[in-house]
């Protein structure tokens, strides 16, 4: 009996000792964990904190890029509205002349029309005035003879 009980004693002993070395070795790596936890987090505190000044700094200099391109899609709307407004007046200039010399021409070929019809009725009268005056002559040729 009393074997017995200083065997149970000294199992107990070590598997007590056994226990707090188990327990020892978790706080341990319980403890390296925590710091590499808290290490991790602080880190990525700091990326965090880079990542938001990053995405300011990038949307600000994304904003002025904007107006500036903004600006200058201006000047260049507004060059071309006015190359392309004095193109247009030159065409319509032109449209302008053109029709008018046109207008002169028709004018002009109207008025010869013109003359060449009264020239043409005269001559038309005048013939057969003329053919009449000879017709006359004639018949009193005719009974002359």
């Amino acid at each position: 009996n009393a074997a017995v009980l200083v065997q149970s004693s000294v199992r107990r002993t070590v598997a007590e000792r056994q226990y707090k070395a188990a327990i020892n070795a978790v706080v341990i790596v319980q403890a390296a964990m925590r710091r590499a936890i808290d290490h991790i987090r602080s880190e990525n505190a700091a990326v965090a904190a880079q990542k938001v000044w990053r995405g300011y700094k990038g949307r600000s200099t994304v904003g002025t890029m904007r107006m500036r391109n903004n600006a200058a899609v201006l000047v260049q709307s507004s060059v071309r509205r006015t190359v392309a407004e004095r193109q247009y007046k030159a065409a319509i200039n032109a449209v302008v002349i053109v029709q008018a010399a046109m207008r002169r021409a028709i004018d002009h070929i109207r008025s010869e029309n013109a003359a060449v019809a009264a020239q043409k009725v005269w001559r038309g009268y005048k013939g057969r005035s003329t053919v009449g005056t000879m017709r006359m002559r004639n018949n009193a040729a005719v009974l002359v003879q």
